[in-house]
């Protein structure tokens, strides 16, 4: 599907959409079911959302690579509040990123998955104390 939309656009024409989530075995960016079940239960609080992106907006997302330079970011303190059971950003990957960074730093794992973090989630209050704390000892 990239390779064929880059072809299209290198062609003067258009990226082509493609929906966020979807249901299970359907294309989309998305493809877990959690992601599916949070962006739709979440629709009605943002009635403008549009559940579509291009393929060249995911082609650029790909080469999105934040854990590249991890071990940059030292002295400024760095916190990764991770979900073990995220299907999106696998904890292994979060891991291997973490090790890499430098002092000072701290990695709470919590058990639950990536949408569990957020406003409602069933960790979002662990997390936002976490960072909390994280803030409050480090932007004083």
């Amino acid at each position: 599907m990239l390779a064929d939309d880059h072809a299209r656009r290198n062609a003067g024409q258009p990226s082509a959409p493609i929906p966020i989530v979807a249901p299970e075995g359907e294309a989309c960016v998305l493809a877990t079911r959690d992601s599916y079940e949070f962006f739709m239960g979440t629709v009605p609080d943002a009635p403008k959302w549009v559940n579509q992106t291009t393929l060249e907006s995911v082609a650029r997302a790909a080469e999105y690579k934040p854990a590249s330079f991890i071990d940059l970011i030292a002295p400024k303190p760095l916190l990764i509040v991770a979900a073990v059971g995220d299907r999106l950003v696998p904890i292994d990957d979060v891991r291997e990123a973490f090790d890499r960074a430098n002092e000072p730093k701290k990695l709470i794992e919590l058990e639950c998955g990536h949408f569990d973090v957020y406003p409602g989630g069933s960790h979002h209050d662990a997390a936002a104390s976490a960072a909390t704390e994280w803030f409050a000892a480090h932007l004083t």
